[in-house]
């Protein structure tokens, strides 16, 4: 949780800032910190391919309830914003308007909740695709950074897990594990 301050997204890693508030935005500064091209997304926000090393910085207002930023990868884009990414693809495009297709590392943000505050997390629901990073840098913020570097996913063997879920009882597919590239 955060109140007013910045915070910074990586990916490894893409690192986020979520800077100073800005009248009635705040605004989001995304860095590539990995040895590879990610295109980033954010709804609201749009997308941005970024080289390693580069960033880019966008604005949300402060009426935005969810914000959700996360990296895209091995895209192919044409003229015009069409294509599409090997993950979290987001129906083709360039300019995100909907969130994008598992897998990959997501990071929300809830800004100016009910009791004032702005909150954060990483998120693993749509699986695992780019080392991600959080940093607030508020000076007075007691906000701690956040890092997901590591696909903890895919760091079970799945035959082991399949077996162990046969023992429980044969449940067929298993939930949650086609969201890994990994796996």
């Amino acid at each position: 949780m955060a109140s007013h301050g910045l915070i910074s997204f990586f990916f490894s890693s893409l690192f986020l800032h979520l800077l100073l508030p800005i009248t009635n935005a705040f605004a989001l500064e995304i860095i590539n910190k990995c040895p590879y091209t990610v295109w980033a997304a954010a709804l609201p926000g749009g997308g941005r391919q970024l080289n390693p090393g580069q960033n880019w910085t966008f604005s949300i207002t402060r009426n935005t309830d969810i914000c959700r930023v996360w990296g895209r990868t091995n895209c192919h884009f044409k003229d015009g914003g069409v294509g599409n990414c090997e993950t979290g693809d987001c129906s083709g495009r360039l300019e995100c308007s909907t969130l994008g297709k598992a897998p990959y590392t997501g990071a929300d943000f809830t800004l100016n909740h009910t009791d004032g505050m702005d909150y954060y997390h990483l998120s693993l629901t749509k699986g695992f695709n780019v080392p991600i990073s959080l940093s607030p840098h508020n000076l007075t913020s007691k906000c701690k950074a956040l890092q997901c570097s590591a696909n903890i996913i895919g760091q079970y063997k799945l035959a082991n897990c399949i077996h162990g879920c046969k023992l429980a009882g044969g449940m067929g597919k298993l939930q949650g594990l086609d969201f890994s590239k990994y796996i």
